[in-house]
């Protein structure tokens, strides 16, 4: 029997991303970016998904903190010599 083609190649359906604002960040996406929010299971106002392709979707989740993003901008900064 062979196998289909998911099974035999990896499939990409969504990615999730940390956000400060998770609002601001999904009025971004939808506004900027033209995608469509969809349903999330999880109804505690900490979620939001976003469709970015026929099968596959954004999942935007309120939970990073501010220090974290000053942190990852000082490790860009200096992998990249920028200021």
């Amino acid at each position: 029997m062979q196998a289909s083609y998911a099974q035999s190649h990896p499939q990409f359906n969504h990615t999730t991303i940390y956000v400060v604002d998770m609002n601001k960040s999904a009025d971004f996406y939808e506004k900027v970016m033209q995608l469509e929010k969809i349903a999330e299971p999880f109804h505690d106002n900490r979620h939001i998904w976003l469709k970015i392709g026929e099968h596959c979707q954004l999942h935007i989740v309120q939970g990073a903190e501010s220090s974290e993003i000053r942190k990852l901008e000082t490790r860009f900064q200096r992998a990249t010599g920028s200021s």
